[in-house]
């Protein structure tokens, strides 16, 4: 099925995330909408990441 896809599986080691491009992605979304925040509720935090 994801051949039909074009869809590739690679492996990536449990503890290795720095080998996991979108990791480095995290830090910058928890900076630019959780910090200095104050969500009325958790749908209005996810709305906003």
């Amino acid at each position: 099925m994801a051949r039909g896809q074009h869809v590739e599986f690679v492996f990536t080691p449990t503890y290795a995330s720095w080998l996991n491009w979108i990791e480095a992605e995290f830090p910058a979304l928890r900076y630019f909408t959780l910090n200095g925040s104050d969500y009325a509720s958790h749908t209005e935090q996810a709305r906003a990441i």
